[in-house]
């Protein structure tokens, strides 16, 4: 049986306007033909963008060094002015039913992101239906309690995609290094804040 590793190239974060982030680059563990990577996105700021935020996924035939060519790119809709609302009271973990002052703006089957106070507890997820004006059910159950948080209109989900590894493992190299890949949220033109994750699973 193969081994499996699901990696972090960007941990769920709050990035400020104007800001570019490197993630810390990983050591390639695994000889495999592929990986696949998932990127998230979501608003922080009802204004809509000034240029779209791009994500780069970046790979070195190096252990060390500056080496890095862009193999996956992909940018944000720019969008308009974003519907956000804070939500009513606490929404309990595993609930699908959240509580808002008013839906205006949101739409069934838009992705939308749930700004915790703790960062790390924020979560995104996608608008199954709306209820006379005053709550959204959601396709998935929540992960974490909801209290205070803000959500957030026209966050973006990718679909999953792969990266072709091969060569690049650990004693693969004639140095008897690793290659490397990274994740960069480019938000040096993007005007507001925002939020993402990037995580990657590889295999042997």
């Amino acid at each position: 049986m193969g081994s499996r590793l699901k990696t972090a190239l960007l941990s769920l974060q709050e990035i400020a306007a104007g800001v570019v982030v490197m993630g810390t680059p990983k050591g390639i563990m695994f000889d495999a033909s592929g990986a696949k990577i998932w990127v998230r996105f979501g608003r922080r700021a009802a204004t809509a963008l000034t240029a779209s935020i791009n994500f780069r996924i970046e790979i070195s035939p190096d252990s060390s060094g500056n080496t890095w060519e862009t193999v996956k790119e992909l940018s944000t809709q720019l969008g308009s002015s974003v519907a956000d609302q804070i939500v009513n009271g606490t929404v309990a973990i595993g609930a699908t039913v959240i509580t808002l002052a008013d839906t205006t703006g949101f739409v069934a089957g838009d992705d939308i992101f749930i700004e915790n106070t703790v960062p790390a507890n924020s979560e995104w997820a996608k608008i199954k239906s709306i209820s006379g004006g005053v709550s959204v059910t959601i396709e998935e159950a929540l992960i974490n309690a909801q209290t205070g948080s803000t959500v957030f209109d026209q966050a973006e989900r990718y679909t999953a995609f792969s990266v072709d590894l091969k060569g690049l493992a650990v004693g693969n190299n004639s140095d008897s290094g690793s290659g490397r890949i990274r994740a960069v949220a480019d938000g040096s033109g993007g005007g507001q804040a925002f939020a993402c994750e990037v995580i990657m699973v590889e295999w042997s």
